[in-house]
């Protein structure tokens, strides 16, 4: 992997203990053990043979169904269900926002994760914490996996390259378990927030980059990468129900929403 070299392409059991390569071995990531099934070459294909080889004819008569030597065609690309997207996307939504500046939401803008104005009414900062694999993925700490899923586009985040780079966007599929866009909580680092780390690498953080007292703080559009740990305040994150006290410059949204929901149980019963 480019962003944590100590996870190897690994001929699940295809070591000489285990009997060797079978059709069908599946390729797994593995610590470097030193096996022949831990080393990989990349060939460049030689087939088919060059034109100016004896006897090749650039015109090949290719059969319609598959030949034998070859097996069946590949499957057609995978394509996303609308249903079990459109499934995720009625979750109860989420709001993100760093220690550094309460204020500021966790949003999308022209296709990047940054931090905006904190504000309930843009359905950009709305986002569903997805734990539909938190069971089957867990970190290294044993904290269960989420998605972070945009309320709007439907995408979620996707770890980036490497340290110091953004974060990505993807199109978000439910029914198939893609690490890269799954996250963990680390423990509290105080006052409820915590780091949100890379599942399989949690030496990598969310970082409000440059969003720390010594560069002048968050800003309208500050970018969202991944750092190691520096214990900064734009390190630690919150990830709060919307109508949780989660909007300290609107504290009566919640109450008039709480006081809209009183009038109607009274109203009903009458």
């Amino acid at each position: 992997m480019v962003n944590n070299i100590c996870l190897n392409f690994d001929a699940f059991h295809g070591d000489e203990n285990h009997g060797g390569v079978r059709d069908g071995t599946t390729v797994v990531l593995w610590e470097w053990l030193k096996g022949k099934n831990q080393r990989w070459k990349i060939a460049a294909y030689c087939w088919p043979p060059a034109y100016d080889s004896p006897g090749y004819s650039p015109v090949q008569n290719v059969p319609q169904e598959s030949g034998p030597e070859y097996g069946p065609p590949p499957p057609a690309p995978y394509q996303p269900y609308a249903g079990s997207l459109a499934s995720v996307l009625r979750q109860p939504t989420v709001r993100v926002f760093t220690m550094a500046e309460e204020n500021y939401s966790l949003s999308i803008r022209n296709g990047k994760v940054i931090l905006a104005p904190a504000n309930p009414r843009d359905e950009y900062q709305h986002w569903i914490k997805d734990r539909k694999f938190s069971t089957q993925v867990k970190d290294e700490n044993d904290f269960p996996s989420f998605a972070l899923v945009n309320k709007v586009t439907g995408q979620a985040i996707k770890h980036s390259i490497g340290a110091t780079h953004p974060v990505r966007l993807v199109p978000y599929n439910p029914d198939y378990l893609d690490e890269s866009v799954l996250w963990s909580e680390s423990n509290d680092t105080g006052e409820g927030f915590h780091c949100i780390r890379m599942v399989n690498n949690i030496r990598l953080n969310f970082d409000a980059f440059h969003g720390d007292e010594n560069h002048g703080g968050v800003r309208d559009g500050t970018t969202v990468v991944l750092w190691e740990w520096l214990e900064g305040k734009n390190q630690r994150w919150k990830i709060a129900p919307y109508c949780n006290h989660s909007f300290p410059q609107e504290p009566m949204l919640c109450a008039c929403a709480l006081l809209l929901v009183f009038l109607a149980y009274i109203f009903s019963s009458i």
